[in-house]
């Protein structure tokens, strides 16, 4: 947030009034202020990124929320509903949701919260391969087109292609090590050539 924003924020709580862009005169509001953030404000105000004047206008009841790896617990809920909502999404059932799944799921970091958690489910959804559902989740993951895709067999061949490219790449091009990751090298080839990626190396 910009501090000519941050001015415009403390001037309106202030106040209680705004101008609209373009107007002559100030217009009286009527509001409760909810903010959120996951940054550090008082490591922000010690560093002249926000006004201190504004963290105490607006921190009168203040809430923290713990981050998903201090709540374990509701992990297995999360997963249930994003579940039933892949179902609908994807008008299928998915592979199986074991046990195992979920102790795999609870047991992983998640340094992205909810929002990572989400993806990898949803991958696992799309892919059933857990591993690369959490190989292809790292803190900042956002959806890819797969997972922005409706049609499943359209997703699954978006991410498959998406996951192998970039193994691809780690390994130099290199066929006989990636295909290391759990699929023999004859496999890993006729997969290559079904979603047309060009590779290189031995």
């Amino acid at each position: 947030m910009t501090p000519a924003t941050q001015a415009k924020i403390l001037r309106a709580v202030e106040s209680g009034a705004i101008e609209r862009l373009g107007g002559t005169r100030p217009v009286r509001i009527d509001v409760r202020l909810i903010a959120a953030t996951n940054q550090d404000l008082t490591a922000a105000i010690r560093e002249g990124r926000f006004r201190q004047d504004l963290y105490f206008r607006i921190a009168g009841v203040a809430l923290r929320l713990p981050s998903l790896g201090e709540r374990r617990e509701d992990i297995p809920l999360l997963v249930e509903r994003f579940w039933a909502g892949l179902r609908r999404k994807y008008e299928r059932t998915g592979p199986e949701l074991a046990r195992q799944v979920l102790v795999r799921l609870e047991r992983a970091p998640w340094p992205g919260n909810v929002r990572q958690l989400r993806t990898a489910v949803e991958r696992y959804f799309v892919l059933g391969d857990m591993d690369a559902a959490l190989e292809a989740s790292p803190a900042n993951a956002q959806p890819s087109a797969a997972i922005d895709s409706h049609d499943f067999r359209e997703a699954k061949r978006l991410f498959e292609t998406e996951y192998l490219k970039r193994k691809l790449r780690e390994h130099g091009g290199n066929v006989t090590r990636t295909a290391a990751i759990g699929l023999e090298r004859q496999s890993l080839q006729e997969k290559l050539k079904q979603l047309g990626i060009q590779r290189a190396g031995p």
